[in-house]
């Protein structure tokens, strides 16, 4: 199956795991300019998930203590 999706700059694409058997396929192409991107894939962990600004916890709570933590310099 082929899902076109079309991001402008600075945004974020986010990608799902397939409910179908088998590996999956990826393209990626840019139009006009050159074109630069990350790509991120690992096995999932099964665990929640929470992010913000720069960090990625399990918890709000976790994600707030990183904050604070950058803040006062013991990051």
């Amino acid at each position: 199956m082929r899902l076109p999706i079309g991001l402008e700059a600075s945004q974020l694409g986010w990608l799902t795991r397939s409910k179908e058997p088998g590996s999956s396929e990826l393209t990626i192409t840019a139009r006009g300019n050159a074109g630069r991107f990350l790509l991120f894939a690992a096995q999932p962990l099964r665990e929640p998930i929470a992010f913000g600004g720069p960090f990625v916890m399990n918890t709000l709570a976790e994600i707030q203590q990183a904050f604070a933590d950058f803040r006062a310099g013991r990051f």
